[in-house]
């Protein structure tokens, strides 16, 4: 599945913010810190790998899909489009279906998930995350799941950051041959995206 790249990088961005791995909370101020981080510098303590903050590589969606393309026979790998399956997930969910040669289980109601969201608050989530450490790191098996519980609770939905033009003209600029190598890679007209 593909979708927009700028998408992908607040998407992205998002999800490390939550996980913990990205400390700067503007989008763009992280995207502009790309260089710096690969760099080693202005990178957070408890951020598992510097790649994590590469937003740029990470949507990298042209070369990727014409890599995936070359190992993949053609037979055997089918694009889809996010927005397309955000507009009409019954239709994509179908047409999946019958490219995998699975019969259609009937299901006609989809839930969006993984929404865009933010921790109500970051220290329980953070202690938390060092809970099931402790319980990994002690051997402790199996869970009433509790903190699954109290996670999903302290999870609520937010709206995407609005993205200043400095930003977007960067990331358009960064992302056109990328888009460009999607294009040829499936055939399709993207130019709504450049």
């Amino acid at each position: 599945m593909v979708r927009h790249p700028i998408d992908i990088v607040i998407s992205l961005h998002n999800e490390e913010l939550r996980a913990f791995n990205e400390n700067i909370e503007s989008a763009e101020e992280a995207w502009f810190a790309q260089a710096d981080r690969l760099m080693g510098r202005r990178v957070p303590k408890a951020c598992r790998h510097v790649d994590l903050l590469n937003y740029a590589a990470r949507a990298s969606i042209g070369n990727q899909t014409v890599a995936a393309g070359n190992l993949i026979p053609e037979c055997d790998l089918k694009i889809i489009f996010q927005n397309e399956m955000a507009q009409n997930p019954a239709q994509i969910y179908h047409e999946v279906l019958e490219y995998l040669g699975i019969p259609d289980d009937g299901r006609s109601e989809f839930n969006r998930e993984n929404r865009y969201s933010e921790w109500r608050a970051p220290w329980l989530q953070k202690t938390l995350r060092h809970l099931s450490r402790f319980r990994r790191l002690f051997g402790i098996r199996g869970s009433i799941g509790v903190l699954p519980l109290i996670a999903k609770a302290n999870r609520r939905d937010s709206t995407k950051p609005e993205l200043s033009e400095r930003l977007l003209n960067d990331m358009r600029q960064r992302f056109l041959p990328e888009i460009q190598a999607l294009e040829l890679a499936t055939g399709r007209d993207l130019s709504h995206w450049k």
